[in-house]
């Protein structure tokens, strides 16, 4: 199917607190009804529907929304909502979460029944968020429990964001993977990535983050972050982390507490291999 206007261009930025609504069908036809509002760099889709083929259309099953306007920014939408459980509103949900296994879906029971028996049409499992939800229960239950949430938070923060690599200008390979096609993100918009999509989280779970140099910056449309401490990265790295010692420790006390079941096994292979020569003289006797 031919686009309705090819001579659209991509819309500019959006302008500070604006909102923008872009319809990716169902305007001009009756099928693959499918709205994306964008505020302050996220997205949120209304509808995620087919388009039934026209008798001029054979050997077309189905007709799907044009994804591309949002396949670049799939880590940015918060979720899809669903009005109702028509195949025009929830079709093309399966062939969405191919591409991105989870995105929230919201929507009355019974049009998430009939989504979840469309996924297992599919043989599509969507990707759970376990951590997430593991830790909004626990921001629901006593003071310790929210207690033992944020402490994890103050110790694993800055580690979360020093596991996405060391800045790009001082990853040597991060460039030669970008051209190679094995890295599709570099390190520095991974980790933004993650920040963005971690702020919003946070303040739904209650817990705070360690990190007095975090806002957001209505100029770029991301959050700024303080200095991450490369020094204890490159440290973990080259085996001085704060368990290196004892992780190594323990896979040697491994390999020497098993010394004698190696022991045992060489000496059966070797009591094997002698009475195999054994019999091969007898045989050739």
């Amino acid at each position: 199917m031919n686009h309705p206007h090819p001579n659209l261009s991509t819309p500019p930025k959006l302008v500070d607190g604006g909102l923008r609504i872009v319809t990716l069908g169902g305007l001009t036809e009756i099928g693959r009804n499918m709205t994306v509002f964008e505020y302050k760099s996220k997205l949120l889709i209304l509808d995620c529907g087919v388009l039934f083929p026209e008798d001029t259309q054979p050997g077309i099953d189905l007709i799907l929304p044009d994804f591309s306007y949002i396949r670049d920014r799939l880590q940015d939408v918060i979720g899809i909502f669903l009005t109702h459980g028509h195949e025009d509103h929830i079709g093309a949900v399966p062939y969405l979460l191919r591409e991105r296994g989870d995105i929230a879906i919201y929507g009355s029971a019974l049009t998430l029944a009939l989504i979840t028996a469309k996924l297992k049409e599919h043989r599509i499992t969507p990707l759970q968020r376990q951590g997430y939800e593991a830790l909004l229960v626990m921001m629901q239950g006593t003071a310790e429990q929210k207690a033992m949430v944020q402490d994890a938070v103050n110790r694993w923060w800055w580690k979360c964001l020093a596991m996405f690599g060391p800045p790009d200008a001082d990853s040597p390979n991060s460039v030669q993977g970008m051209r190679w096609g094995i890295k599709r993100i570099s390190n520095d918009d991974l980790r933004q990535k993650f920040v963005d999509a971690t702020v919003p989280q946070a303040k739904i779970l209650g817990v705070s983050l360690p990190d007095p140099d975090l806002k957001w910056n209505e100029e770029r449309q991301h959050h700024d972050y303080g200095q991450i401490d490369w020094d204890e990265f490159w440290a973990t790295v080259n085996g001085n982390g704060p368990c290196n010692k004892e992780r190594l420790g323990a896979r040697v006390k491994a390999w020497n507490d098993g010394q004698w079941v190696r022991d045992a096994a060489l000496a059966h292979a070797n009591k094997q291999a002698h009475r195999q020569a054994q019999k091969n003289l007898k045989e050739a006797a």
